[in-house]
């Protein structure tokens, strides 16, 4: 076979003949062993035929771990369509010796997985096949097989009132053996009926404990807000619990102090270095969590709520985190949100400022809290309120980014495309400024050409199109001629552009729309055969044409971008970018 399949010979009869007497030698002996097989013992056949199937039952336990997610990958978890379709569960069915292997392997079965049965799981209905009868039978089964292994739990369940209280005390039952826990609980929506606490007893809702968690290291709490109760589903007292490294608080979960030592200053988490916090309209008690952790590092906290309820009184904060490295704040109103913390002046911040009424005021009092609290903002996206009128001037923005030094990524979302073209003004008349300076042999002058935005490499804008007229749109080209300065002025320096469509009935006409669509494909197309821009084209610059409609975006249907111009509909993004993407996610990283 492997003679006919040789595609030329050598050119020499004998070298051509001993190849092939080769080949046939070696065909003939690869027949004999599979004939030995055949008329061998069954045992000699099953051992030689498939040696992976008596593997030593530690070498297959270690492949089969591979299968599992790794420890703190929870959200790996959540994706599973149903526990007894994933991994270790499969193993139990490939033959007897899997099976003994798999049964017998702790770890395989430490990662506990409570999700609502669906129909593959053949539980449904009311009593002994119910939905708790089912999560309490799939979880004393991980329970038991695991041993004494430390256990990751995820609980992602949809119950009813009068069986998420009892599943949810069966489950901390081998809270003592938890390392990583996933908590997410909801209402099952045709439950209407309320569950009053009994007499006596605190409430008939959950609580969970820190100090009952010694082996905890990671904590993800998320739960509907039980708004018939006024009350969350889960609470969760803090405790000495000093194993517990990641906390990720989620709404509808309210963190409380333990009675006995609520005017005590003890840190509980003296390891706690990562926290992620999101706060919607009702204080889920995240202040709490601040007092005690006094060790973070790598804070993240969403604030979604339409005022100021969720945030603590003067007499409570600021939060004092002295090795805070990195802050994420995404809120309304990002400067007033800052004066509660303490952290130190080489904290790097990312922030979104949530409906933005961009004025010289906004800019100046934002610029008052960096002067005072000598921030160091990495990255800033100012998301504009959608009826604002931007009105400022040109010095009092230059001040303001004079003061983010060490910026170096900026967004603006939903800007106006009166305000963008201002922004974009600002920014050339600034540069050019500074380069007419820098070729004075003055130190002074040498010292301003630094002060604006010297470590930027991204700028991302959204424009709001409503106020952009036809012959704006089809002269898109102006956007390169302002930014073209910015570009030689950086080493790198990505923008990306991103036009966003709202649909006909919404604020523009048909016709109106259409206008505009036809007027940025001229632009796009001039833009493409700019001369600058194809001289640039091998020093990283490229223009990138990549329309993805909103609904399959949504959807999560990925589109590639096609070779062509084409704006659809609802929704179209165009994207301009300068200097290297590895560059920037090297940055990043």
């Amino acid at each position: 076979m492997f003679a006919i399949l040789r595609s030329e010979n050598t050119g020499n009869k004998r070298s051509d003949y001993l190849i092939l007497r080769f080949e046939i030698r070696t065909l003939n002996h690869i027949f004999d062993i599979m004939t030995s097989f055949r008329v061998g013992e069954p045992s000699t056949n099953s051992e030689s035929a498939s040696p992976f199937a008596n593997t030593l039952p530690e070498i297959l336990a270690k492949i089969f771990s591979y299968a599992i997610p790794m420890p703190h990958n929870l959200q790996e978890y959540i994706e599973y369509n149903s526990p007894l379709e994933k991994y270790p569960w499969p193993f139990l069915f490939v033959c007897k010796h899997w099976r003994e292997v798999a049964l017998s392997s702790p770890t395989l079965w430490s990662s506990i997985v409570l999700l609502p049965p669906n129909s593959h799981t053949g539980y449904t209905g009311d009593g002994k096949h119910g939905v708790s009868s089912y999560l309490s039978r799939l979880l004393d089964m991980h329970v038991k097989r695991s041993k004494n292994v430390p256990l990751t739990v995820v609980s992602v369940l949809s119950l009813s009132r009068t069986t998420l209280k009892p599943t949810f005390e069966n489950l901390i039952k081998s809270q003592h053996r938890w390392r990583d826990a996933l908590m997410n609980f909801m209402l099952n929506d045709q439950d209407i009926t309320p569950v009053l606490p009994a007499s006596g007893s605190e409430s008939s809702r959950c609580v969970l404990r820190l100090r009952d968690l010694p082996l905890l290291e990671s904590l993800s709490a998320c739960c509907i807000y039980d708004e018939d109760a006024h009350e969350p589903l889960l609470k969760i007292e803090l405790g000495p619990c000093p194993g517990l490294k990641q906390f990720k608080l989620f709404p509808g979960i309210f963190v409380r102090e333990n009675e006995d030592v609520i005017h005590a200053e003890e840190d509980f988490l003296p390891n706690l270095r990562s926290v992620t916090i999101q706060v919607e309209d009702v204080d889920n008690g995240w202040q709490n969590l601040l007092q005690h952790s006094s060790a973070i590092e790598l804070l993240e906290f969403r604030a979604l709520g339409p005022d100021f309820s969720v945030y603590p009184t003067t007499a409570i904060g600021p939060f004092k985190l002295p090795n805070l490295r990195a802050l994420e704040i995404q809120s309304a109103h990002v400067a007033t949100v800052l004066q509660y913390f303490a952290f130190p002046s080489t904290t790097r911040l990312k922030l979104m400022d949530m409906e933005v009424r961009f004025s010289d005021g906004y800019l100046s009092d934002f610029s008052a809290v960096i002067k005072r609290m000598k921030l160091n903002i990495d990255h800033l996206e100012l998301a504009f309120a959608f009826d604002d009128i931007p009105t400022f001037r040109s010095e009092i923005l230059q001040e303001f980014l004079r003061l983010c030094n060490e910026l170096r990524s900026l967004t603006l979302e939903g800007i106006p495309w009166n305000a963008f073209k201002l922004v974009c003004s600002t920014l050339t008349s600034a540069f050019n400024s500074q380069l007419e300076l820098s070729e004075s042999t003055n130190q002074e002058s040498i010292e301003l050409e630094s002060t604006l935005l010297p470590k930027l490499h991204t700028l991302r804008v959204h424009i709001d199109l409503l106020d952009m007229t036809d012959a704006e749109a089809i002269d898109l080209a102006c956007i390169y001629d302002l930014i073209f300065k910015c570009r030689e002025r950086f080493p790198v320096f990505r923008l990306d552009l991103r036009i966003l469509w709202l649909i006909a009935d919404v604020g523009q006409s048909g016709d109106k729309i259409l206008g505009l669509k036809a007027s940025l494909q001229q632009s796009l197309d001039r833009l493409c055969l700019d001369h600058r821009v194809l001289s640039r084209s091998q020093d990283g610059f490229v223009i990138c044409i990549n329309g993805k409609e909103l609904c399959a975006e949504e959807s999560g249907f990925e589109h590639e971008a096609s070779g062509g111009i084409e704006l659809g509909s609802h929704f179209k993004q165009l994207q301009v970018q300068l200097g290297e993407l590895e560059e920037e996610e090297r940055t990043q990283a």
